[in-house]
């Protein structure tokens, strides 16, 4: 039976969000074989940062994101492009 979890997984240079040093910290669902070994992983990361305590961050904020109301996509009124950024 195949399981899965979410793991940090670390990268060097893989894309424009690393850090100076290259590295990329970044959340995937990671799965498992029946032996336990990893058998593969989501190509999109669900939450990334340039350091460990930056992920810590993005994730907490996440997590804040839970105690606001829902944006319902079919009624949201986007701002009307006046010009101003």
């Amino acid at each position: 039976m195949m399981t899965w979890n979410y793991r940090v997984l670390k990268t060097k240079g893989l894309d424009e969000v690393a850090s100076e040093t290259g590295e990329t910290y970044s959340i995937h669902e990671v799965y498992y074989n029946d032996s336990g070994s990893v058998e593969g992983m989501t190509e999109t990361a669900f939450a990334m940062g340039e350091t460990l305590e930056e992920l810590k961050e993005n994730l907490d904020q996440m997590y804040a994101a839970m105690t606001t109301p829902v944006l319902d996509l079919d009624l949201l009124q986007w701002a009307k492009d006046d010009g101003i950024s």
